[in-house]
């Protein structure tokens, strides 16, 4: 990958010296999977040029909001305002005409098709005739891209599948990159490198917004940073109020287990996150069972794992 050398987005002018919008707006959001709250009263900004983190356990609700704010899912209630527009029901089209690009987790590229076609499927909201030239230029950024045009893009490493992602989304020129979970499944050094391309990115005059499972990488990226539990804000700031790991570790795990490595300079924790793919449907299971009893969806599938260990310590 190659850094950007020009402009990805012409931002707007910040006007006359007063304070401007947010780029993004979104107020007590709300969507829910039948009876289940997914997501409750979620309220967060992204500002022109920005980079802001949206954290959280798994099953929080992370990825089913910034579905809701692109219009993948239509809001159960709240309010979503982009580039001074009301667009929380407004179809995903609509709102990325508007300048909203979306990464979805898992890529969501075409491996039959190439390359080039998946690029081509992605450019449907660019002019024909600018086309050509978007796509060289979104191959000047990601240079593996423009080499392997012609390649099945089935056939490409995941690395070069989640370059092929965020390419596509950069055709449209957005003001907001949306980024739903770029490291899962990528290798340290794959993830640093598209990270220092998104900065890039950043730095030509595109806000990103993004959710992340390696936390300490998605502070060091972030400008500001939301936590979320079960769908709702606990925590939210400049990045670098949080990048301590007991404040990490209390934001996920709650204030008692930032206090079980308080013995002294020379304790280790005792606590470590794990990161657990899930099915949909797993993960509206557990946020169901969370409901139920009242607790986190961690604290449902740390109970599980006890329970596992403890069945295997009596064998």
């Amino acid at each position: 990958m190659s850094a950007v050398t020009g402009p990805v987005v012409s931002a707007e002018p910040a006007g006359d010296g007063a304070t401007p919008a947010p780029l993004l707006g979104v107020e007590d959001l709300g969507y829910s999977y039948g009876a289940v709250a997914a997501v409750r009263r979620l309220s967060l900004t992204v500002n022109e040029g920005e980079i802001v983190a949206l954290l959280g356990p798994n099953g929080a609700g992370k990825s089913t909001a910034l579905r809701a704010i692109s219009g993948m899912r239509r809001a159960s209630s709240g309010r979503v305002t982009f580039a001074g527009q009301r667009v929380e029901r407004w179809s995903s089209d609509r709102i990325a005409r508007l300048g909203m690009a979306l990464v979805p987790e898992g890529r969501g590229i075409f491996p039959e098709l190439t390359v080039d076609e998946n690029l081509r499927m992605g450019g449907y909201t660019v002019e024909a005739g600018v086309l050509p030239e978007r796509i060289a230029e979104v191959g000047g950024v990601f240079p593996i891209l423009a080499e392997r045009s012609g390649q099945p893009a089935g056939t490409l490493s995941g690395g070069e599948q989640q370059q092929l992602a965020i390419a596509r989304a950069l055709l449209a020129r957005p003001r907001l990159l949306v980024l739903d979970e770029m490291s899962l499944g990528l290798a340290p050094l794959v993830v640093a490198d598209l990270y220092q391309t998104v900065r890039a990115i950043n730095r030509s005059g595109t806000a990103v917004l993004l959710v992340e499972q390696q936390v300490a990488l998605a502070l060091e990226v972030a400008d500001r940073v939301y936590f979320i539990e079960r769908g709702e804000v606990t925590m939210n700031g400049p990045a670098e109020r949080f990048r301590s790991a007991g404040t990490v570790t209390r934001a996920y795990l709650g204030d008692s287990a930032g206090e079980a490595s308080s013995g002294g300079d020379d304790d280790e924790p005792t606590l470590e996150r794990v990161n657990v793919p899930l099915r949909s449907r797993h993960t509206r299971a557990l946020q169901r069972l969370a409901q139920e009893r009242g607790v986190s969806v961690g604290e449902v599938v740390a109970g599980a794992i006890e329970k596992y260990l403890d069945a295997l310590e009596r064998r």
